[in-house]
C-alpha cells in the first residue's frame, strides 16, 4: 500500500512541475575600445555594428537600443529585427562624437520570443556591449601639412 501511495506522490509531482525554457541571448562585441582622430570643432562619425545571434530554436525579437549616457551621441540604424533560429546579423549604429575627449557608454540588445504562442514567451533576455571611445587630438594644420607631403 505504501508504494501505491509514494508512486501517485511521484505522479503528482511529475505532472505540477513545470518544464524551464528561456531564452538565450548571444552577441559578439561585448567591449569596444575606440580611438578615433578628431579636430577640434569638428563631429566625427563612427559607423559601428554589433553581431547579434539568435541561438534559439525559435525565432527572436531583437531591439537595439543606447543606455542612457549615450542616447544624445548615438543612432540605432538597426533598433529593431526578427532572426530566425540560429541567424546572426549585424545591429548597425552611428556614434557621432562632437569634441574630443573620453566617453563610454553601452547598447543594450533585448531579445524575446517573436511569436505571443511560443512557449519561451517570457521575460525578455538582456546583453550589454560596452564601447569606449577615447578620441585624439589632431589639429588642422597637421592634417594639412600631411597631405601636402603625400
Amino acid at each position: 500500500m505504501k508504494l501505491n501511495k509514494v508512486g501517485i506522490i511521484i505522479l503528482l509531482l511529475a505532472l505540477t512541475l513545470s518544464s524551464v525554457s528561456a531564452l538565450i541571448a548571444s552577441m559578439g562585441n561585448a567591449r569596444m575600445i575606440l580611438r578615433p582622430e578628431i579636430i577640434p570643432g569638428d563631429t566625427i562619425e563612427l559607423d559601428q555594428t554589433i553581431l547579434v545571434q539568435n541561438v534559439n530554436p525559435i525565432k527572436v525579437k531583437i531591439n537595439v537600443e543606447p543606455d542612457e549616457t549615450f542616447l544624445q551621441y548615438v543612432e540605432v540604424i538597426d533598433s529593431v529585427f526578427e532572426l530566425e533560429a540560429n541567424e546572426s546579423r549585424d545591429a548597425r549604429f552611428i556614434i557621432k562624437i562632437p569634441e574630443p575627449g573620453r566617453y563610454e557608454g553601452k547598447m543594450l540588445v533585448s531579445f524575446s520570443a517573436a511569436s505571443q504562442s511560443d512557449i519561451f514567451n517570457e521575460t525578455p533576455v538582456g546583453l550589454a556591449s560596452n564601447i569606449i571611445i577615447i578620441t585624439q587630438n589632431v589639429s588642422e594644420y597637421s592634417i594639412k601639412e600631411e597631405l601636402n607631403t603625400t
